[in-house]
């Protein structure tokens, strides 16, 4: 894939990430308008089973919104590292023991059969690392936790000749989201990504950091 294929779709990435987190804010002030009516339903009736489907009617669209946004997300993210449009990423939503749980799931598309598996035992470590990766940082924008994002030996199943495209991957993030992403790696090809770059050595016991140039 040319990179004027990849810096075109890239933009792709940030809509969906835009779209995670502007619909779950806009879905959460609704969803508080419907509690406050709800309040105000208590004062007045004891059956308050015609609210019930707003409620679920509320969840459900929140929920597959994000869903869908997500699933843009990472399946962006699967075919930027691996070059390849044959993986994509779903959420999909079970109900277990009286709630609502979430399995993610790959999809392969290889010479017109599709091929459908969990991550790490149909698809292998270096996918789970990129899916990690971007939930993590969904996840922090979601929940709009202030800081960085530390992640310890990121892409470490990952190819070196894929190295390049996850590293280009995370600066995009970071500069997209305005979060700092702090990697502690052993991959001189992920640490070129950096903006700032240290080495930590060893000596008789002793730390030293040493900030490369």
């Amino acid at each position: 894939m040319s990179t004027e294929d990849l810096k075109e779709r890239s933009e792709g990435i940030w809509t969906a990430l835009e779209g995670v987190v502007g619909e779950r804010n806009a879905l959460t002030k609704l969803i508080g308008t419907v509690r406050d009516s709800v309040e105000e339903a208590e004062g007045q009736s004891e059956d308050l089973n015609v609210l019930h489907p707003i409620f679920l009617a509320v969840s459900n669209q929140e929920r597959k919104k994000i869903q869908e946004d997500i699933e843009s997300l990472v399946t962006y993210a699967l075919q930027s590292v691996f070059e390849t449009e044959d993986l994509s990423f779903h959420v999909e939503f079970v109900d277990r023991r009286n709630q609502v749980e979430a399995d993610f799931v790959i999809e392969s598309a290889i010479a017109g059969k599709i091929r459908r598996g969990d991550i790490v035992g149909s698809f292998g470590g270096s996918v789970s690392d990129v899916i990690s990766t971007i939930l993590r940082l969904v996840f922090l924008e979601l929940l709009q936790l202030p800081g960085p994002l530390v992640l310890d030996e990121p892409g470490r199943m990952i190819r070196n000749d894929k190295m390049p495209n996850f590293g280009r991957l995370l600066k995009e993030l970071s500069q997209r989201t305005g979060r700092q992403i702090i990697c502690i790696t052993h991959s001189d090809v992920l640490a070129q990504f950096g903006d700032k770059t240290f080495e930590v050595d060893q000596l008789g016991g002793v730390s030293l950091v040493v900030e490369k140039q």
